[in-house]
Formats: C-alpha cells, sequence, structure tokens
C-alpha cells in the first residue's frame, strides 16, 4: 500500500490529475490542462511532490458575491409595486416593502421592511447558486 495520497479530479473539467517534476520544483496539475480544460489549472511549484499533492487536494469553499441593490429598471414587466431591482446570473430580482421576487420564484412575503425583503432575496440567490456548483 502506498502513502501516496489520492489525488482529487480537476474541480474544473473533471480530469484526473497528474504529478510532475522539473528544474522548479514539484507541481500537481489537470491531465486535460490547455486541451478540453481551458482554466489551467495546476499548483504552484512546491519543494515536495506531497506539498503540491496537498495544494491540489485543498479546495476552497465556493462564494457567491451579494446582490447589488438600485433602482427597478422600467422596462421589466414584471415590476410593478418593486421598489428596488437586482441582476443575478439567474435573472433579476425585485424587492418591495412586504417581500419580493425573482428567478423560479413568483412571490415570497414575510418581510417587514425592503431591506429584510433584499437580504431574503440575496439568501435565496445565494443557496440557487451553489446548489448549482454541488
Amino acid at each position: 500500500m502506498s502513502d501516496t495520497p489520492e489525488l482529487k479530479h480537476c474541480p474544473f473539467c473533471g480530469s484526473h490529475a497528474i504529478r510532475g517534476q522539473g528544474a522548479r520544483g514539484f507541481r500537481t496539475q489537470c491531465s486535460n490542462r490547455g486541451f478540453e480544460c481551458k482554466m489551467n489549472a495546476r499548483t504552484h511549484y512546491h519543494e515536495t511532490q506531497d506539498a503540491a499533492d496537498d495544494d491540489w487536494n485543498t479546495r476552497t469553499a465556493p462564494t457567491v458575491k451579494p446582490l447589488v441593490w438600485g433602482p427597478v429598471i422600467d422596462d421589466f414587466e414584471e415590476d410593478e409595486g418593486a421598489t428596488s431591482s437586482a441582476p443575478s446570473p439567474l435573472g433579476r430580482y425585485f424587492a418591495y416593502r412586504y417581500g419580493w421576487w425573482g428567478p423560479g420564484v413568483k412571490i415570497s412575503t414575510g418581510a417587514t421592511s425592503e431591506p429584510l425583503a433584499q437580504q431574503l432575496a440575496n439568501e435565496h440567490n445565494k443557496d440557487a447558486i451553489l446548489s448549482a456548483l454541488e
């Protein structure tokens, strides 16, 4: 049995990882780097292969930027009654005094203020994006 750690797949294309050594040290990278995987995934050079493998296998949790709220854009039919709106990769969100609506949600009530409606819409946007990444 080997002490060599199992490498995770490329976080961008799912290909296997490969180990390498060059004049500047050791690194681990996507086996598809530069071909189908256009993200060029690889570690920095390390003094040992174990350090390069640990670097490769360490993944940071994805973050979702909060929605940026602004005035309602008049060219949206569904904005009637909204007091603010925010674009998202999923579509546009709208907030009003007692609720919000947006992609996949007809209307959500229960907010007691526009800031709370915006906060609830932000949470929906974050949850929807992160669930798509799972």
